[in-house]
């Protein structure tokens, strides 16, 4: 079977879509397949890579030549993939879907989060959570644009694959798609064996870790803020954020402002074999996401045996179980963020075995090689 994947990002970007598609390439052995990404300079694969580029800094110009690019690549190579695997509803994957229809080739959606709330959250448009957002959405014109897109998207894919339950029952409940159309396939992490490499011999100094696009909807700020409460307790501590994004500045002004640059430590962007070795080196693993679809990041804490606290949304509560997989904190709840990390940080002998059951858990349901076979059988049946 041939396949051409449509990812906005592509390493060396980080961020989901990124991630998922460069590890799935990696083990879908059987097929040909060629990527077509927005990412300027594209690692080097064995899989044929597709940079959509235009040298044009005017927004609207340089959008429109790059969904010429995307047309042509699609209509020229039109016999080069039976199927379509587009990674995201936004204004990318809607334009290659325009074209894909045309051409009658089957098509797979995956989706991993509302574009539309994101955007009203993360320019502030919204400070309310996705389901709450999505009962009424606010945030004038650009809002209800992306989910017009993303309607139009959802009617015309085959198939659309979540990972995991919690976003099958928002295109259900808010975007009325039949649950028969939407397969729930979990992301999937590879099992890495590392030696024991903590780098923190002092039972003083803890580091603890949070990874993402720095952007409000993570919540980074907010751990920031309480790290003095952190360093009353362990005066050594470190905060380590590892990614980029718009937000660097706001989040070191922060860290400035509450006198704790020493402490906080932002790393940017990082090859995949440095953050596990990071993660891996780290006491604790903290996720504050105003939403998740299923994070990544805390799967893969969890594989490395790192214990987890993160914010009780979305998908986050199918893998963190409160006390027994991880420790979830209140949304919004600064006070609940603070007692949680501190006692994580207090009951080393307890979170080991919470990180042990994490891992045992993980192990069972996020293994490549069933979730792989899972959308084998999808991209079987439709191109049946």
């Amino acid at each position: 079977m041939k396949v051409c994947i449509i990812t906005p990002i592509f390493p060396p970007d980080i961020g989901g879509p990124a991630t998922y598609t460069y590890e799935l390439v990696k083990r879908l052995k059987n097929y040909k397949i060629f990527i077509i990404t927005l990412t300027e300079s594209p690692i080097i694969i064995d899989n044929e890579v597709i940079s959509i580029k235009s040298t044009i800094n005017t927004p609207i110009i340089k959008s429109l030549i790059k969904f010429i690019k995307l047309f042509s690549w699609l209509v020229v190579r039109r016999n080069q993939y039976d199927i379509a695997y587009i990674q995201t509803p936004d204004p990318f994957g809607f334009a290659a879907l325009l074209v894909l229809k045309l051409l009658g080739k089957p098509t797979i959606l995956k989706f991993v989060g509302d574009i539309a709330w994101e955007f009203a959250y993360n320019t502030r448009r919204t400070e309310r959570f996705l389901d709450d957002f999505l009962h009424k959405p606010d945030g004038g014109i650009p809002v209800k644009l992306l989910m017009f897109l993303q309607k139009v998207v959802f009617k015309k894919v085959d198939v659309i694959i979540t990972p995991s339950r919690y976003l099958k029952n928002i295109l259900t409940a808010f975007y009325n798609v039949e649950p028969a159309k939407i397969e729930v396939i979990y992301n999937a992490v590879e099992f890495v064996e590392l030696k024991n490499n903590k780098i923190n011999k002092k039972n003083s100094i803890k580091l603890i870790c949070t990874i993402g696009r720095l952007i409000p909807s993570k919540g980074i700020d907010k751990i920031i803020e309480i790290m003095p409460r952190i360093l009353r307790k362990y005066p050594e501590s470190k905060l380590l954020i590892i990614g980029d994004g718009p937000d660097k500045k706001r989040l070191k002004d922060i860290a400035e402002k509450k006198g704790v640059d020493n402490h906080v430590v932002f790393l940017g962007k990082l090859k995949h074999k440095d953050v596990i070795k990071i993660l891996k080196s780290s006491n604790l693993f903290v996720l504050n996401s105003k939403y998740e679809g299923l994070p990544h990041t805390v799967i893969e804490a969890m594989t490395l045996k790192v214990p987890v606290v993160a914010t009780a949304v979305g998908g986050t509560v199918e893998v963190a179980r409160n006390f027994e997989t991880g420790l979830l904190v209140k949304p919004y709840d600064t006070k609940d963020l603070v007692g949680k990390i501190i006692y994580a940080l207090d009951n080393e002998k307890d979170m080991r075995k919470i990180a042990r059951r994490a891992h045992k858990m993980i192990k069972h349901n996020f293994s490549w090689e069933y979730n792989l076979k899972k959308l084998e059988n999808v991209l079987n049946r439709v191109t049946r």
